[in-house]
């Protein structure tokens, strides 16, 4: 599921000055009302509860394509991609490259396929609008929370490349799936919970979790791959 609740435009839209070292958007945190006369408003869009038999979205074409471009830019370095919202035909996600600062990306369709059409860690929101762009995928949301937890601790957990693919929500738990973009080999599953609402942790990869600590956590059963 694409655009739940829209928070806050990606930090660095309208933020000028050098780059700060963190993964994170420099100007302000994904849940904090931007201060800049200039910014986008806040858009508050109705949410409902995840049906957590509903597939989820197929993210895996937009995904490939933002890290395919992102990988050009960092040759030699382990690069992980997510998407976070789609409208129509335009896409925006993050990929974060080993060691470095998370990159934005926007991506276009093209018929049946995605071209990627910018990718920086400085976004500039003149250029994403030059580019038509639509606001609704240069605002941080929900899922742009959940894919920067799930990447940072991939960082931390792995140096190998791979896409991220949202693959459920239910109430405050998130499961995300890192694999390779072929598919051809099982992904790294990761558990992710909200607490407060709007900052996510990642608390850690099915396969280091036995069904003890799945329990201690309260990891839903809904959620684990291998109580299906």
């Amino acid at each position: 599921m694409h655009i739940r609740r829209i928070i806050v435009l990606f930090g660095l839209l309208t933020a000028c000055g050098s780059p700060s070292a963190s993964n994170a958007p420099a100007a302000v945190p994904p849940t904090a009302v931007p201060s800049s006369p200039t910014a986008l408003p806040t858009l508050v869009v109705p949410t409902s509860t995840p049906d957590p038999q509903s597939p989820p979205p197929d993210d895996r074409p937009i995904a490939r394509a933002m890290l395919q471009a992102v990988q050009a830019q960092y040759p030699g370095l382990a690069v992980v991609a997510g998407v976070i919202a789609v409208d129509g035909q335009y896409a925006g996600g993050i990929a974060a490259p080993l060691g470095s600062r998370t990159v934005y990306v926007w991506a276009r369709r093209q018929g049946t396929t995605w071209e990627v059409i910018e990718a920086t860690a400085i976004p500039n929101g003149e250029r994403l609008r030059e580019l038509g762009v639509p606001d609704s995928v240069t605002l941080a949301n929900d899922q742009y929370s959940i894919m920067d937890a799930a990447l940072a601790y991939t960082q931390q957990a792995t140096a190998q490349s791979g896409i991220a693919l949202l693959a459920q929500r239910l109430d405050d738990w998130a499961r995300v799936e890192i694999g390779p973009p072929d598919g051809m080999a099982a992904p790294v599953v990761i558990f992710l919970r909200t607490s407060p609402p709007g900052v996510w942790e990642a608390l850690g990869r099915e396969s280091d979790l036995d069904e003890a600590a799945m329990n201690r956590l309260g990891v839903p059963i809904d959620l684990r791959t291998r109580m299906r």
